[in-house]
């Protein structure tokens, strides 16, 4: 073991990422190596875990590097064990960690993590709040559009927590599962104990964070626990951090007290990647993923999948999958004429350079209003429709944010913006009359 431990964790630094190499390192035990097991110690349930998921990957490291098939035995110890006597600790009712507080996405780290102007801001903070919790960031609220990174950097904000501190209690969870939780209670009776269990859960957390605190919007009573929850963690300067897809005085159905809360400490945004930025997050991709890299994706065809505006980073992580499978099947050459083929249907709409003024054009002459009663304060009904149909069809088929899309309709605030959006995007779901009419609409504004 004296000469095994100390040439593995040579190996592990080129294995694992930065910050797992230091987790490792720091917070696992070398206890015995004998007849093909390697017993190691680990602090907590969570770091059990933690090793568990990577346990493949020191397969590997076993058989590449030392030529031995190893099993592996995980012990759960206190990392103090025998050197100070044992700090009272237990609460009353034990908690089992469940699966939403220890499945970060190892994929998410600050390492992986592309910043680019768009980011700038909200990465520094979120960096910030990893190696300081309850620091002066204190709650850390981060808002944005799908796929912009959000839950990227909440996820490495966690994981580099835990590297700096194992002992850290960290609850990641969406608001969803939050919701459900209280709901579940409720429903079976709010047993006394299932209340206990759940406010042991997230009220004695070191940090807590929730992912799309929107969808609190109009529950009252997960709302009521929340807030509780809230003042708990912060009056004992516990770390809370939260993300949604809009600011929180645009939090329509949330109690205004609760929106104060939320907006007390750091509120940052994260904005559509430009042209650099793509092209930045293209290329880390194509380095980090081994499925894109063997592709062996030409330069000017990285160039061109950057070029077209794509409004998030999930899309482009999605056309370099869409263009690795399509090339593993046929054994396709991988050129810009053959990408621009292959992705027509996903770069169609940036190919266009689809206007605000074009959309407002067309919705105005299919439901025959004058356009310039799409920006006048004019509330009859059929107008105001049309308009939320307009502002609805500018977010969805150009890069223009809220403010620019409100400022284009007649000066209107961007929470003009966001409730159209969300009202027609609701509404289509069951109305399909509604439907056929903005999918119609969609079609001509993309065939100009």
């Amino acid at each position: 073991m004296e000469s095994f431990w100390p040439a593995l964790l040579e190996k592990l630094k080129t294995t694992l990422s930065g910050p797992g190499f230091q987790m490792f390192k720091t917070s696992i035990s070398p206890l015995s190596l004998a007849d093909g097991v390697l017993t190691l110690s680990v602090p907590s349930d969570v770091m059990a875990m933690w090793l568990k998921e990577r346990e493949p990957l020191l397969q590997d490291v076993f058989t590449r590097d030392f030529r031995q098939n190893l099993m592996l035995d995980v012990r759960v110890a206190p990392a103090d064990l025998g050197k100070e006597p044992p700090v009272e600790r237990v609460p009353a009712t034990p908690v089992k960690p469940s699966a939403e507080i220890i499945a970060f996405n190892p994929k998410y780290t600050f390492e992986t993590f592309v910043v680019g102007n768009n980011t700038r801001f909200a990465h520094a903070a979120a960096l910030a709040v990893a190696e300081k919790p309850a620091g002066a960031y204190n709650p850390l609220f981060t808002y944005g559009g799908p796929g912009l990174g959000k839950t990227h950097l909440m996820h490495a904000i966690a994981q580099r927590a835990l590297v700096l501190n194992p002992k850290l209690k960290i609850v990641l969870v969406t608001a969803e599962t939050f919701v459900n939780e209280v709901v579940s209670i409720i429903r079976d009776g709010s047993d006394v104990a299932r209340w206990k269990n759940f406010y042991a859960r997230f009220r004695m957390a070191d940090i807590l964070l929730i992912d799309d605190i929107q969808f609190l919007m109009g529950k009252d009573r997960s709302q009521e626990e929340f807030f509780n929850t809230f003042n708990a963690l912060y009056d004992t300067k516990k770390q809370i951090i939260l993300n949604s897809d809009r600011p929180p005085r645009d939090l329509r159905g949330i109690d205004e007290r609760l929106k104060s809360r939320m907006a007390c400490g750091l509120v940052t945004d994260i904005q559509s990647p430009d042209f650099e930025t793509r092209l930045a997050v293209l290329r880390k991709k194509v380095e980090s993923d081994s499925a894109v890299e063997s592709a062996n994706i030409p330069e000017d065809v990285i160039q061109y999948i950057a070029k077209a505006p794509f409004s998030n980073v999930r899309d482009l992580e999605s056309v370099l999958h869409r263009l690795v499978a399509h090339t593993a099947f046929f054994h396709t050459p991988i050129t810009v004429d053959f990408v621009a083929k292959l992705l027509k249907d996903l770069v169609q709409t940036q190919d266009k350079h689809v206007t605000i003024s074009t959309i407002k054009q067309i919705v105005a002459e299919q439901m025959k209003i004058d356009i310039e009663e799409l920006s006048a304060k004019i509330r009859k009904k059929e107008i105001a429709m049309a308009r939320q149909i307009a502002m609805y069809l500018a977010r969805e088929l150009t890069n223009a944010t809220n403010e620019k899309i409100g400022d284009t309709f007649g000066g209107r605030d961007h929470s003009t913006v966001i409730h159209a959006c969300d009202k027609i995007r609701e509404t289509i779901k069951t109305d399909h009359a509604l439907l056929d009419l903005v999918n119609n609409l969609k079609k001509e504004i993309l065939a100009i």
